[in-house]
């Protein structure tokens, strides 16, 4: 059975990457997840908190998975133009204890050989599922939402996680950034027409 190629942007390479583990104990996590199926191929990563998924085609394949450890990721991501090419082996399915090789070729058609990282990956299926009603969404600029951290960091400490309470009547999201709730911040939403104006949802085959 011959190897599986797959095609894929440097820079969405780079951007999925960043959602996958970094020294989780969930060592399966520690990495970007291939698979292909019937349906197509798909990039996968998780730190266990936010999942990130991409439909690099829609082609009907033999049913393999293999994780790209974040070792190997690191260096893939350095390369954000072009497109990349990644040959999967031969031994489809899941990983079954004996490590799998996987060839990567860079835009400028250098070659990287390495090994699969062990472990399996988990059910993300369950958790991308995608909705295309907007109507009672509250949206906020992600750039807020991350000032909004930093600033309960500084106050609370680099540990601490700010939480940010989605908006009721005004549609103003709202949390506290320290422990006796004298540090407030209010976020305005995004207007509803510019998301809708966008006109961009989720369109992946699951």
């Amino acid at each position: 059975m011959q190897a599986i190629s797959l095609n894929i942007e440097a820079s969405t390479f780079s951007a999925v990457s960043l959602f996958s583990a970094k020294k989780d104990i969930l060592y399966y996590l520690n990495g970007v997840m291939v698979e292909t199926c019937e349906k197509g191929a798909y990039l996968v990563a998780t730190n266990g908190h936010v999942l990130c998924v991409h439909q690099i085609d829609d082609i009907p394949r033999p049913d393999c998975q293999i994780i790209i450890s974040n070792a190997t990721a690191e260096q893939i991501a350095k390369k954000k133009k072009g497109t990349l090419t990644i040959h999967l082996g031969d031994k489809f399915g899941k990983y079954s204890g004996e490590l799998r090789k996987i060839e990567i070729v860079d835009p400028s058609g250098s070659s990287m050989l390495t090994n699969e990282q062990e472990g399996i990956f988990p059910d993300w299926r369950r958790v991308a599922k995608h909705e295309t009603n907007l109507e009672n969404h509250t949206f906020y600029d992600p750039d807020y939402v991350a000032m909004i951290d930093k600033a309960g960091k500084i106050i609370k400490g680099s540990k601490e996680t700010t939480f940010i309470m989605p908006g009721q009547e005004s549609g103003c999201g709202f949390a506290v950034l320290d422990y006796d709730g004298k540090t407030c911040v209010w976020v305005m939403p995004m207007r509803t027409e510019n998301v809708e104006a966008s006109k961009v949802l989720p369109s992946i085959t699951i």
